[in-house]
């Protein structure tokens, strides 16, 4: 709802015109604030969504399609939910406590190095692998090897449309296993459903945020360290799995 606004940005004053243009009364902006505060309203950073989005079949996929995975999971086969994500020695800013008038500062180098993740949730155990550069092909496979090695029996993976996911190396691997591995897509543009997508964000924003690494072994040797951390608690998964609104029975 934008009310000829050229931006969805509601400042307290668009608020207070808003109020005027629907109820003839008006209200000074200060003032504003407590009334949205008494009707459970609050100040938040939005979140991104692509419009590319097409959201009766994020609901069908919902609806439909993830029982019917859920109940092969049950069948034999574990669910396993993959992503990828990058890492940077360009440090992920979070919000820190300081004095008042004194903005923090954090040195950083803008020659960062760049590393890649690659993460697997079968329920309460999560496998990762960090790599330099890029994931491709080649690296999407290793860790399906890897997987393999960790997870007794059947897989089932859940993961989105990535080009990666798509390549015929990747294919050809996965037609190889002769069953063993059996991969579900997730719906395009709907990455709020992988429960990996919360990890790495809990990584980024929780455990490595502000982190000064000017070398890339640095960043991987901290960033793995946090990993083997959250993976051991059970309420990080657990918290990860309500985030994507697709918790396991």
């Amino acid at each position: 709802m934008s009310r000829g606004y050229k931006t969805n940005l509601w400042t307290l004053p668009r608020v207070a015109a808003l109020i005027k243009d629907l109820t003839g009364v008006k209200y000074h902006p200060g003032h504003v604030w407590r009334l949205l505060g008494d009707n459970g309203f609050s100040c938040q950073r939005p979140e991104r969504r692509a419009i590319e989005r097409d959201e009766p079949k994020i609901r069908h996929w919902k609806r439909v399609e993830w029982p019917a995975i859920k109940k092969a999971s049950k069948e034999g086969r574990t669910l396993v939910f993959i992503d990828e994500s990058g890492l940077s020695t360009r440090p992920t800013r979070v919000r820190t406590w300081a004095p008042c008038g004194q903005t923090p500062v954090i040195q950083e180098t803008f020659g960062w190095k760049s590393l890649s993740m690659i993460g697997g949730l079968a329920l309460f155990r999560f496998y990762f692998q960090i790599h330099p550069g890029s994931i491709k092909g080649p690296q999407v496979i290793e860790f399906l090897r890897h997987l393999q090695r960790h997870v007794p029996g059947k897989l089932t993976v859940v993961w989105d449309g990535a080009p990666i996911h798509r390549s015929r190396l990747v294919q050809d691997y996965v037609a190889s296993t002769a069953g063993r591995v059996v991969l579900e897509r997730l719906p395009a543009y709907a990455p709020e459903l992988n429960p990996v997508e919360y990890m790495w964000g809990n990584l980024k924003n929780h455990h490595i945020g502000n982190l000064i690494a000017t070398q890339a072994w640095d960043l991987s040797m901290q960033a793995t360290a946090a990993l083997r951390r959250m993976r051991r608690r059970r309420s990080i998964i657990a918290a990860c799995y309500k985030q994507s609104t697709l918790w396991p029975e």
